[in-house]
C-alpha cells in the first residue's frame, strides 16, 4: 500500500487508518507474542462443547465482546460485560489476567480480516490503473478500453464492487469524454440486475464500515495498553471481594504485590484440591472470623486471612476444605518440619560417597600398605569433599525452593504515628568534614523518603584515641550540631505565628569515649553494635548511656516503633523506608517473643533488605571489583537465601 500511495494510486479510508497506525498494531503483536505463552494458555479452562470446543473459555468471551461492539471497547462496557457473565459463571483469577491478552488477540484477528478486505480492494484498484495506464483524455477511439473492461466483466456471476466503484470514479474524474463508456458499463451491469450507482453505493457503505471497524480496533488496542488493569481486575475478581472481608481489615491495606500473592495462593490451592477459588477464599475468611472470639489472637495474626493462606494456618484451611493428604504429601510435609536433618543429612551423605570413592580407589590402587593409603586419602579429601557437598546442596536448594514473598502494607496515605520510625547512621566521625558529609547524605535520604513520622539521625563516635578527649573533638560536635539545626530550620513545619507544628526531623547523637583494656585505647563502647544498643535505649527514654552529646533532650525525642539502620556507605533509595516499615507492620510479621528463651519465635524482630552494589563504587579500584564479585550477583545475599529458604529464619553474623 505504501508503494501504491507513492505511485499515486488512491487508497480506501480504512487503508489510511492502517497506514497511519500500523506501528500500534506492530507493538501489540510483539507484546502478544511475549505474554501469551503455550504454558500460560494451557492452564486456562477450555470449552467442552460448542463451535469453539477446545478453545479457552476466556477467548470465547473476548470474541463475543468484540463481535457485539464491533471492536469498540471502553472500561464501562468491559466491566459491565464481565459482571453480567459472572452472574452465571465465575471466572478464575488466571482468566481475568488473561482477558486483556485475549482482547488483543481478538482485535488483531479482526484487524487482519479487515486488512484482507483492504488488500483485495487495493488489488482491484491496481487492475483499474493497469487498464487505464495506456489511455488518456485525448484518445478518441476507446474500442480497446471497452474491450479491456468487457474482458474483466465477462463470465463473472458477481462483479467486484471495488473494481466498478474505482473505475467509475476514474472515468468521472476524466470528464465527459468517457460518459459513453460509463453508459456501456451500466448496460453490462443491467444484465446482472444492478447499476453502477448501486454498486458504488454498496462499496461506499462497505468502506465506511471497514473504516469504522479498523478505527475501533486501533482505538481499543490503545485503550488496552494504557488502562490500569489492576483496578479493573480487582473490581471484577470474586476472590478479591471475598478476601476484602478480612476480619482485621489488613488485607485491604496491603500493596498490590502482596494482595496478588494471596490471590495466587488461593489459585494454587484451588487447583491442587480441585475446588473453586471462591470456596478456598471463603473458608480462609471464615477461619479468620472464628479466631476473633479467641483470647488475644492478634499476636500471632490469627484474625488475618493471610495466616491461613501463607502462614502456619494452612493446615487448618486444608482441613476446612476437606482435603485428605496423600502419603507422598504427608511425607513431604514431615520432612519440611525437620529442615536441619534434611540439609545436613544430604551434606553428610554426599561427603561420605565422595570420601568412599577416593578411599576405595586408594585401597585397590596401591600395591603395598593399602589400608594406610586409604586412611591417608580419606583424611586428605574429607575437607574438599565436604566443601563440594555443601556447594552442591546449596545449588540444589536455590533452584528447588522458591523464595517466599514478604507481604507488606501499602501505607498509601503516609506512615501512621503508631508506625513512626527513625533512620540512623552509626558512624565514626574523625573530623568535621566527615560529619558534614554524613549529615548532607541524611538530607538526601530525607528528600528521597519525605514522609510524616519518619525521622533521621546520626549516631556518632569519635575515632579511637590514647586519651578520652582529643583536640578537634569539640569542633566536630559543633559542626554537626549546627548542621542539624540548619536542616531542622529548613524543613520544619511552622504555623502563621512561626511556631513549629511538628517535631524536628533531624537529630544528632554522639558518644564519649570509654577505655577499652584489651585494646588499651579510648573508644566508643562495643563500636557499632554498642552504638545501636545504646541508641535504642535512648529512644526508650534511658539517660544512663554513653550518649553524652545530643541535639535534643531525651524528653523531646519522638516516640518511634522502628529503627532503620544504614551504614555510612549505604544509600536509602526512593520510597524504601515506607516499604520497610510496611513490611514490618504487617500482622504476620509482628514479633512474638519467648520471654524464657529471649528470642523471637514468630514474626520478625529484624528485617534485612537486599543490598546492591553501586556500579560507580564497584569500579573504583581493583579491590572493590574483586570484593563486589560479579555484577548483578550479591554473594552475601546468595548465602543468606540458601540458609533462610529451607529453615524459614534469618541468620546474622557479626
Amino acid at each position: 500500500m505504501n508503494e501504491d500511495v507513492q505511485k499515486g494510486i488512491s487508497t480506501t479510508p480504512a487503508a489510511e487508518w492502517l497506514l497511519d497506525n500500523f506501528y500500534i498494531i506492530e507493538e501489540q503483536v510483539k507484546s502478544l507474542r511475549r505474554d501469551l505463552t503455550k504454558e500460560f494458555y494451557a492452564k486456562l479452562p477450555v470449552l467442552s462443547s460448542g463451535h469453539l470446543k477446545g478453545y479457552a473459555r476466556i477467548y470465547s468471551i473476548a470474541l463475543e465482546l468484540v463481535s457485539h461492539t464491533d471492536g469498540r471497547i471502553d472500561e464501562k462496557v468491559l466491566i459491565n460485560y464481565i459482571k453480567a457473565y459472572q452472574s452465571n459463571n465465575v471466572l478464575t483469577g488466571r482468566e481475568l489476567w488473561a482477558f486483556p491478552i485475549m482482547l488483543k488477540l481478538v482485535l488483531i484477528e479482526k484487524t487482519r480480516y479487515i486488512c484482507e478486505k483492504i488488500a483485495l480492494a487495493q488489488q482491484q484498484r491496481r487492475k483499474v490503473e493497469e487498464i487505464l495506464k495506456d489511455f488518456d483524455e485525448n484518445i478518441e477511439n476507446t474500442y480497446q478500453l471497452i474491450t479491456a473492461i468487457d474482458n474483466e466483466l465477462k463470465g463473472k456471476y458477481e462483479v467486484n464492487s471495488a473494481f466498478i466503484e474505482y473505475l467509475a470514479y476514474k472515468f468521472r474524474k476524466m470528464g465527459r469524454a468517457y460518459t459513453h463508456v460509463l453508459r456501456y458499463i451500466d448496460e453490462r451491469l443491467s444484465e446482472s440486475g444492478t447499476t453502477v450507482d448501486a454498486i458504488t453505493q454498496k462499496e461506499h457503505n462497505e468502506q465506511t464500515a471497514s473504516k469504522a471497524s479498523i478505527g475501533n480496533c486501533i482505538v481499543s488496542l490503545k485503550f488496552i495498553s494504557t488502562v490500569n488493569w489492576v483496578d479493573i481486575f480487582e473490581e471484577l475478581s470474586k476472590v478479591e471481594q471475598i478476601l476484602r472481608e478480612d476480619p482485621d481489615g489488613f488485607y485491604s491495606l496491603m500493596d498490590f504485590e502482596s494482595r496478588n500473592y494471596y490471590r495466587k495462593r488461593v489459585e494454587d490451592l484451588a487447583l491442587r484440591y480441585r475446588v473453586s477459588e471462591s470456596h478456598v477464599a471463603k473458608k480462609a475468611v471464615e477461619l479468620a472470623q472464628n479466631a476473633m472470639g479467641k483470647n488475644d489472637p492478634a499476636d500471632k495474626g490469627l484474625t488475618h486471612v493471610g495466616y491461613y493462606l501463607v502462614g502456619k494456618g494452612i493446615c487448618e484451611l486444608e482441613k476446612e476444605i476437606g482435603y485428605e493428604k496423600s502419603f507422598n504429601r504427608r511425607v513431604f510435609e514431615r520432612i519440611k518440619e525437620h529442615p536441619a536433618s534434611l540439609y545436613f543429612g544430604f551434606i553428610c551423605l554426599i561427603t561420605l560417597l565422595l570420601v568412599a570413592c577416593v578411599v576405595q580407589y586408594a585401597f585397590f590402587g596401591s600395591v603395598n600398605y593399602g589400608i594406610v593409603m586409604a586412611i591417608i586419602a580419606g583424611l586428605a579429601v574429607i575437607v574438599p569433599a565436604t566443601d563440594i557437598a555443601v556447594n552442591f546442596v546449596n545449588w540444589v536448594l536455590c533452584r528447588a525452593i522458591k523464595p517466599s514473598l514478604l507481604p507488606k502494607l501499602d501505607l498509601e496515605d503516609g506512615i501512621p504515628q503508631e508506625y513512626a520510625a527513625m533512620v540512623v547512621i552509626p558512624a565514626l566521625l574523625p573530623d568535621e568534614h566527615r560529619a558534614r558529609e554524613l549529615i548532607d547524605n541524611l538530607e538526601v535520604y530525607y528528600l528521597a523518603n519525605r514522609e510524616k513520622n519518619l525521622y533521621f539521625s546520626i549516631a556518632g563516635d569519635f575515632k579511637d584515641a590514647p586519651n578520652k578527649e582529643m583536640a578537634g573533638d569539640k569542633k566536630i560536635v559543633e559542626v554537626a550540631l549546627s548542621r542539624i539545626a540548619e536542616l531542622n530550620e529548613k524543613y520544619s513545619q511552622k504555623n502563621e505565628s512561626g511556631k513549629k507544628q511538628a517535631p524536628d526531623i533531624f537529630y544528632f547523637f554522639h558518644r564519649h569515649r570509654q577505655f577499652n583494656e584489651k585494646q588499651n585505647k579510648w573508644m566508643g563502647w562495643e563500636r557499632k553494635r554498642g552504638a545501636l544498643l545504646e541508641f535504642n535505649e535512648v529512644l526508650l527514654g534511658s539517660k544512663s548511656t554513653s550518649y553524652s552529646i545530643m541535639s535534643h533532650d531525651v524528653a523531646e525525642l519522638p516516640k518511634v516503633k522502628y529503627v532503620i539502620t544504614l551504614d555510612a556507605d549505604t544509600v536509602l533509595p526512593l520510597g524504601a523506608a515506607k516499604k520497610l516499615i510496611g513490611t514490618m507492620a504487617h500482622p504476620l510479621h509482628r514479633p512474638v517473643i519467648d520471654e524464657k528463651r529471649g528470642i523471637v519465635t514468630e514474626g520478625y524482630g529484624l528485617l534485612q533488605p537486599r543490598i546492591g552494589f553501586d556500579i560507580e563504587s564497584v569500579n573504583k579500584s581493583l579491590f572493590s571489583r574483586i570484593f563486589a564479585g560479579e555484577e548483578g550477583i550479591d554473594l552475601c545475599q546468595c548465602h543468606f537465601r540458601r540458609l533462610s529458604r529451607p529453615f524459614r529464619r534469618g541468620y546474622f553474623y557479626r
